[in-house]
């Protein structure tokens, strides 16, 4: 892959800003960063994919440990998994069309 191509010389840059990313970091940006021949083996690398909406650590308000360690601030500000607490509306079973409200906290607007 891309990495295995890099040498020590090497600069590398991957910028996936502003692209609406959404869901969990890539594992392919981890498998980048983190194998024997990925972006950190480069000289000099930079990596940012701030303005999307990635997950923080389920159950928390911040990156997976392994984003921070490679540079969190890379990666901008992390979207906490919302957390439903209630569903009103719909009867006893929900159809398509059915309008019903769902109540919780860090839902996205």
């Amino acid at each position: 892959g891309f990495a295995q191509h890099l040498s020590q010389e090497s600069f590398a840059s991957l910028n996936l800003d502003h692209n609406e990313l959404s869901g969990n970091v890539p594992d392919a940006v981890y498998r980048m960063l983190h194998d024997a021949h990925g972006l950190k083996a480069a000289s000099s690398w930079h990596i940012t994919m701030i303005e999307n909406h990635l997950l923080c650590e389920p159950g928390g308000t911040d990156w997976q440990e392994w984003v921070l360690r490679a540079g969190g601030q890379y990666f901008g500000r992390c979207t906490p998994v919302a957390q439903p607490a209630s569903i009103e509306g719909g009867g006893d079973a929900v159809h398509a069309g059915a309008s019903v409200r769902v109540s919780g906290a860090d839902f996205a607007p």
